[in-house]
């Protein structure tokens, strides 16, 4: 099973609610094929960022001199995104569609929802930490599509090299 989160936006950018399952369509293209196999929606659940910040955050009151660790997630009612791009199972035709769509879904994200990217090639390697900043993003994206299209290898002015390490952060 894959979980997709989706955040839908009319022509003026304010948020679409009363979504269903019925709303979407998910397919699966298989073996590099333009082929798209229909999958069903097994599971649905609209959230409503305005709801959760609307909820009793429980705030946890401690004595004077005790001090805790505990992460609130006052701030951030919404949990980090990661864009995963997917250098090794999609097809060099269907890479820059996937480009572009990451950088139109950059645009809709919060200013304050912190996203990573990372690329799947040959080894799964951190482009870009959590940030906010919408600069850096879109530069990791660049520097991901680049990478992804040789399919983990990238092409630079010093020659070929692979993205090495079982996991490896590249800035």
């Amino acid at each position: 099973m894959v979980a997709v989160e989706v955040v839908a936006r009319d022509h003026k950018g304010q948020a679409i609610s009363g979504l269903t399952a019925d709303d979407f369509q998910v397919s699966e293209q298989i073996g590099g094929k333009r082929e798209q196999h229909p999958q069903k929606i097994a599971a649905f659940r609209a959230v409503s960022v305005a709801e959760i910040a609307a909820q009793d955050k429980g705030k946890l009151t401690l004595p004077a001199g005790v001090y805790t660790n505990l992460v609130t997630m006052d701030k951030a009612p919404v949990p980090p995104t990661v864009l995963l791009v997917d250098g090794l199972n999609t097809d060099r035709a269907s890479q820059m569609q996937v480009h572009r769509q990451m950088i139109k879904m950059l645009a809709s994200i919060p200013d304050d929802v912190p996203v990573a990217v990372f690329l799947l090639g040959r080894r799964l390697s951190l482009i870009r930490n959590f940030t906010t900043d919408p600069k850096l993003l879109k530069a990791a994206l660049q520097k991901s599509s680049s990478v992804a299209a040789d399919n983990g290898t990238e092409v630079g002015a010093s020659g070929r090299y692979k993205l090495s390490g079982r996991f490896s952060q590249r800035d």
